[in-house]
């Protein structure tokens, strides 16, 4: 159905006044939201909906088994890594943050090699369709191995349990969508441009272990832009450095990269709760 020309008039005056704004109707998404707030004082998420959705839980009901995710559902396992540590991702019963089972990435083995000999990738089906689209949004529930382990043994350094995984949220094909810690500072980013060295567009901040914890991922292709709630507070509005539309499907990726010594001090981490919204563009 055609706009009104007062309708029109309204969306021209409102994209004048405040263009960093996405409102219903004007071209813009379905959910209004500020890009210039401050982190931790900003709007809240959009809600789930219904509507253009894909989700999972992975529970026994969806069809999910306990064991190796490769295979499950249209899951694979990928990366370069040559080694046969499917087992390293997996279908468990240990955590869940609804239900009884999630994902489970624990990869426990790192090497001295290259950082890609660390790497595994657990990639889901294609879970937006092949079709314009205004904006998408992530989220999940994310659980990170509480404690600290000393390394090198014997030497009374302590290192907190998440240094040891390094852990990546990405979207296929693109990697500098990569939501992950920034080398080793031990503080996740909303986006990392794919570039080497790789460049936070954000300071970053510091992880939550010991209990799930709600992370949202907003992209709006519109705008060019990324919000990240992390915990229920806005941490992050960061540029996408490519605007268009980059969705196939979501990775979560797992790297013992630390201590970078062939050793076996991976912790796991859990992830569980994953809902996919998008809107699809309006064709005029």
């Amino acid at each position: 159905m055609g706009k009104s020309a007062s309708a029109s008039a309204i969306c021209i005056l409102v994209a004048l006044l405040a263009t960093l704004v996405v409102i219903p109707g004007c071209g813009g998404g379905a959910y209004t939201n500020s890009s210039a707030g401050p982190a931790g004082m900003g709007d809240t998420p959009p809600p789930v909906s219904a509507t253009n959705h894909w989700g999972t839980s992975f529970e026994a009901s969806e069809g999910y088994q306990v064991g190796n995710i490769d295979g499950q559902q249209g899951w694979t396992i990928d990366g370069w890594n040559p080694r046969p540590d499917n087992g390293a991702i997996t279908i468990s019963t240990d955590q869940a943050a609804t239900g009884s089972q999630a994902l489970k990435l624990d990869y426990w083995t790192s090497t001295d090699d290259t950082w890609w000999m660390n790497l595994l990738t657990a990639s889901s089906p294609s879970v937006v369709p092949n079709i314009p689209v205004n904006s998408v949004t992530v989220r999940f529930k994310i659980y990170r191995t509480p404690g600290e382990t000393e390394w090198p043994v014997g030497s009374g350094t302590m290192h907190p349990n998440i240094w040891f995984n390094e852990f990546c949220y990405g979207v296929s094909p693109i990697r500098y969508l990569d939501f992950g810690d920034m080398f080793e500072d031990m503080k996740i980013h909303a986006s990392l441009q794919n570039s080497t060295p790789r460049i936070a567009d954000d300071p970053g901040w510091d992880q939550v272990a010991g209990r799930f914890v709600d992370l949202v991922i907003y992209d709006n292709f519109l705008l060019g832009t990324r919000i990240v709630w992390y915990d229920g507070h806005k941490v992050a509005t960061v540029p996408i450095a490519n605007p268009d539309k980059l969705f196939t499907n979501i990775s979560f990726t797992y790297q013992a990269v630390n201590p970078g010594v062939p050793a076996n001090l991976g912790k796991p981490t859990y992830i569980d709760d994953v809902d996919v919204n998008w809107e699809p563009a309006v064709v005029q």
